[in-house]
């Protein structure tokens, strides 16, 4: 019997946002750390982050530290999913928007 390991998600939402001061603010950057639910961290994480209105998807894989960031994304509502073969695939919906900073 196999024994499948979850994924656990720590993310930071670190939201800036890229314009002039008087335009509107449209982008965002989403980072965070993906780690075991010991709190180990998972190098070569597979993390998408899709746009659910668009279905636009961008994907990227975790470094050493399992971090990942996601830069001059568009505010709106994604689900963000993470696969590491060995472990159960991990997805999280997520918010951004242009008025809040969240971690």
């Amino acid at each position: 019997m196999q024994c499948t390991r979850s994924i656990l998600v720590l993310i930071t939402l670190l939201i800036s946002f890229v314009g002039h001061a008087s335009a509107q603010r449209t982008t965002a950057t989403f980072a965070g750390i993906v780690a075991d639910s010991s709190g180990a961290v998972l190098p070569g994480a597979e993390v998408q982050l899709i746009n659910e209105g668009t279905s636009a998807t961008v994907q990227q894989v975790t470094g050493e530290t399992g971090e990942f960031l996601f830069d001059y994304v568009p505010v709106g509502t994604y689900t963000l999913k993470i696969g590491l073969p060995g472990f159960k695939t991990g997805s999280r919906r997520a918010k951004l928007s242009g008025n809040a900073r969240s971690s």
